[in-house]
Parts: structure tokens; C-alpha cells; sequence
């Protein structure tokens, strides 16, 4: 991604130390692959088009295999991990598994991680109704920033907007989700392979949920996973929440539901 600041600043590191740096991309007036530090220039696809990338980088390896890849972005972190295998018999690379890189690049589950070693975070809410926004207007301290959970695949690549008035909070959430979306490919990886856990089980994941209109975070541990089952709390759950629920994740990833007395 020879657009990106942090591309460039690579660059001058590994230029200056001697290293030669092939630089990949297929708009020619990014600041990049103008750096004294280029010792060649190629162009690629846009990695923003997944399936085409990884077609054009798999060859470029097997046409010129040994070279060494450094992500210089979000997507492309993501995409080496998911192809690690196949791009590790024609690159030089050393990335994480499809989990790890997930658990650093998405913010929820970054944050749980740094709770968890002892590294505070700031506090951070996924408001899901009136209620969480209402909590949230009333216990934040303003000015807020609207981030989305990951970078990976988000278009159009927002950084996050500021929020400096409670009164603004759900109008301009609603902005922000209205005009981003993921990629159907990050959908897909997550809904396959990225974060399941092998086990024994024909599914290497299941996961129990509840309706995504009081927790929208299931919608994509759902995805993620290799099966889920509804939990319908008894006399609490509203039909039309458990209908939609099923439509935004998917017939096909259920495998049952269960229903929970009120006291559960």
C-alpha cells in the first residue's frame, strides 16, 4: 500500500539499511513508489479487489519466488495470514495465524486481550439500542470518536468521525454505519476459517447467541463460526427480533435453537 505514510516510512528504514525494496501498486502517483528507496517498481491490483490481488501475488511469487513480504496495511496483514501457507511456499514471511492477526486487528477483542494482560484501554461501548446510546450520553465525556470495530476490508477506508455533543451521538452513528460496509470477502474468510478452533467436532466452532438487536456483535461471532444456536429467552425475547436475527446471519448457519426460562 505505497499510499500510506507508514509504507514510505518502511521504505526509507529498509533503504537506508541496505535492503533493497521492490515496491508493488497500481497508481503511479502514490508518494512510495517515488522514494529514492525504490529499488524496482511493479504493478499490482488493488488489494481493496481480494481475489484478484491474491491471484496477481501468487504468481508474481512463483514467477520471482524468494522475495521478502512486509503488510504495510490492515488488509494486507489480513489477506498474508489467510494465504499464509500457500504464499510461504513462494515468499519469505513470517505472520501469525488467521486468529492472531484477527485478535489484533479487530478493537473488541484487542481490548479484552490488553484487559486481560493488565494494559488499560479506553472505555470503549457497541451501543445496541436507545438504552446503550442513552448510557452513553450520560456517562461519556465528550467529545467521542465513532470508530468501527476492524480496518480489515472497510470501505471506504474512515478512520472514524468525532462526535463533540451528546445530542449528536445516534444521528451521527447512524451517518457513519449508513455510509461505510465490509467487504463480502472478510464476511466470507471470518464465516470459514479465519476464527474457528479445531476440535473434534464436525463444527470446529458453534456458538450460542442471543438476538443481534440487543447484541449486533453477534452478527459477526456468528459469521465467524462454524454453526450457531439461537437462545430465545422465555417471555423476553421478541419474535421479530429472533426472525431477523436468523435473516442477517443466515438460515444456513443454524443449527437449532433453544429457548431459556426468564430465571437463565
Amino acid at each position: 500500500m505505497p499510499s500510506y505514510h507508514g509504507t514510505l516510512a518502511a521504505m526509507r528504514c529498509l533503504g537506508a539499511a541496505g535492503i533493497p525494496v521492490t515496491v508493488a501498486e497500481g497508481n503511479p502517483l502514490v508518494p512510495a513508489l517515488w522514494s529514492r528507496f525504490a529499488a524496482r517498481r511493479v504493478r499490482c491490483p488493488d488489494p481493496a479487489n481480494p481475489s484478484r490481488f491474491m491471484r496477481w501475488l501468487l504468481e508474481f511469487g512463483a514467477r520471482e519466488p524468494g522475495h521478502v513480504l512486509y503488510p504495510t496495511s490492515d488488509d494486507l496483514a489480513w489477506l498474508y495470514s489467510m494465504h499464509r501457507d500457500e504464499l510461504a511456499k513462494r515468499f519469505v514471511l513470517r505472520h501469525p495465524s488467521p486468529q492472531v492477526t484477527y485478535g489484533l486487528l479487530n478493537k473488541i477483542r484487542l481490548r479484552t486481550a490488553a484487559e486481560a494482560a493488565g494494559i488499560s484501554m479506553p472505555r470503549t461501548w457497541v451501543p445496541a439500542n436507545d438504552r446503550d446510546f442513552a448510557e452513553i450520553e450520560t456517562t461519556a465525556r465528550f467529545p467521542v470518536v465513532i470508530k468501527p470495530q476492524t480496518q480489515i476490508l472497510f470501505q471506504p477506508h474512515a478512520k472514524g468521525v468525532p462526535v463533540w455533543r451528546p445530542q449528536d451521538l445516534q444521528r451521527s452513528y447512524a451517518e457513519f454505519s449508513s455510509a461505510t460496509r465490509y467487504d463480502d470477502q472478510l464476511m466470507a474468510d471470518l464465516s470459514t476459517r479465519a476464527i474457528s478452533a479445531t476440535t473434534g467436532n464436525p463444527w470446529r466452532v458453534v456458538v450460542t447467541i442471543e438476538s443481534v438487536l440487543s447484541n449486533p456483535l453477534g452478527i459477526m461471532l456468528a459469521q465467524a463460526a462454524d454453526a450457531a444456536l439461537l437462545c430465545v429467552r422465555k417471555r423476553k425475547t421478541k419474535l421479530a427480533a429472533a426472525q431477523k436475527t436468523v435473516e442477517l446471519i443466515g438460515r444456513d448457519l443454524f443449527i437449532g435453537s433453544v429457548v431459556l426460562s426468564s430465571g437463565r
